[in-house]
């Protein structure tokens, strides 16, 4: 296995020990029998003549509604939903289908599209989301369609993986809503959860596209969570960031293979706003963003973060440290910075405020490549700056090892940011890995599978 390392090459022992749980939580994910001889197989199938919550459950006598099998399930059990429009008419803000039981290490409860994508999850149009899973353990949700937001509040070991997300929070009209929390896939509270080979796009706008709004949102209380290949379209800041934060006490966190397009952020980082809880110790690698302001960008009291072997393509900023004055308590600070490639960009490094001590807010940023970048560092509400990618040192950051060559992608107008076998990047990097996202050149970034069919028109209620 590969040691994730600073950029002081010594390994923090929090966030090795949640890389090496990636393996079992993607094993989890994947089960597709039960575990033990006790586990039951159960079809749900509305279209079906013959279906009824009176029945057995089985493929010969399927329940009509998800709902009969969320209260049924226990541990081991697996559900295969046939297709069909599926909406829990008593779901809340918070929890929608949400099973009685939970499951266990060895036997999770799976509720699973019977074929991607035909089994579409819809919110009862009155705040709902349309699917919540809330105060559980050890679910799986695999292979929906969800028109409405997918949840996970206050749980542990919950996984949403292979599931297509259409409009968000903002699709369905709900007079005593916060309309400006917009969200397609949310954690909050949630522990050891997994959201993986996900495509959320076609957010709907709520009237508010600042930072509350995100495809995806990690709220607060959430630690030791892994976001992996999915790919979250922000609709050109219909909602504010492709992965977003919000709340603080967000830590230890993965990031790994993932796509963010057409965002005001890629990546944000935020603690909560009374400055008592933070956003540290998370981990981005392997990612690409394109077409956003800022590839990664952070506000109050986000810390110690690691940012390597991503590929950031036509931002203007590749991170930027907020327009919060910095102080000895808090502030956006000891960011370590690695074997990331830029290509068409404004700005490396970014802050708005006045004075800036860049030794602060990166405590390592060396082995980066910025192509066609025009200034290394910004801010002062943008009065100062420097365009000298040639120094080895600037404000107290070393970057002995900075280049700004051609990268060589190997097909830039088609979007695959691969490195030709020439490029120069190629074992350039921090540990002689290859400079960007495909660090190896083996790596999958972003969900494996595209929907077959367009998103129908949102709903009226």
């Amino acid at each position: 296995m590969k040691v994730i390392r600073t950029g002081d090459n010594k390994v923090k022992s929090g966030r090795m020990a949640l890389v090496e749980r990636l393996s079992l939580l993607i094993l989890v994910a994947l089960l597709v029998l039960p575990a033990t001889s006790f586990a039951a197989t159960y079809f749900v199938d509305q279209n079906a003549s013959n279906a009824s919550d009176s029945n057995s459950g089985t493929e010969a006598l399927p329940w009509q509604t998800l709902t009969k099998a969320a209260n049924t399930v226990v541990a081991g059990d697996t559900v295969y939903v046939k297709a069909g429009r599926y909406t829990d008419t008593t779901g809340t803000w918070e929890k929608a289908f949400n099973p009685v039981n939970s499951g266990t290490a060895s036997n999770p409860i799976t509720f699973k599209s019977h074929t991607q994508g035909t089994a579409v999850l819809v919110s009862n149009g009155n705040g709902s989301v349309a699917i919540g899973i809330f105060e559980r353990s050890y679910i799986v949700i695999d292979g929906f369609k969800a028109e409405g937001t997918m949840a996970i509040y206050t749980s542990d070991h919950i996984t949403i993986q292979n599931s297509e997300v259409i409009y968000g929070s903002a699709g369905f009209s709900c007079q005593t809503c916060d309309k400006s929390l917009n969200w397609g896939i949310v954690v909050q509270g949630g522990s050891y959860c997994l959201v993986y080979n996900n495509y959320v796009h076609n957010m709907l706008n709520s009237g508010n596209t600042t930072h509350n709004t995100a495809a995806i949102m990690q709220q607060a209380n959430s630690s030791y969570n892994i976001f992996m290949n999915n790919l979250a379209d922000a609709g050109n800041g219909t909602v504010f960031s492709a992965y977003g934060q919000k709340g603080g006490n967000i830590n230890y966190n993965v990031w790994k293979n993932n796509i963010a397009t057409n965002c005001t952020v890629g990546f944000y980082g935020m603690g909560s706003t009374d400055e008592t809880k933070y956003s540290t110790f998370n981990e981005y690698f392997n990612n690409i963003v394109t077409n956003c302001t800022s590839a990664f960008e952070q506000h109050h009291n986000s810390q110690d973060w690691s940012i390597y072997n991503n590929t950031a393509y036509n931002v203007t900023n590749f991170l930027s440290g907020g327009y919060y004055m910095e102080s000895s308590n808090h502030d956006n600070v000891r960011n370590k910075v690695w074997n990331n490639l830029v290509y068409s960009a404004q700005n490396a490094f970014f802050r708005e405020i006045s004075t800036v001590t860049w030794s602060r807010f990166l405590s390592y940023a060396d082995y980066n490549n910025f192509c066609s970048t025009q200034y290394l560092f910004y801010w002062n509400y943008g009065s100062s700056k420097t365009s000298d990618f040639t120094a080895t040192q600037y404000g107290g950051v070393t970057f002995t090892n900075m280049t700004t060559v051609d990268p060589k992608f190997v097909n830039l107008s088609a979007g695959d940011y691969h490195l030709q076998s020439t490029s120069p990047l190629k074992g350039k990097g921090k540990n002689g890995e290859d400079i960007g996202a495909y660090s190896t050149g083996t790596e999958r970034i972003g969900p494996n599978w595209q929907p077959s069919n367009p998103p129908p028109s949102p709903p009226t209620w």
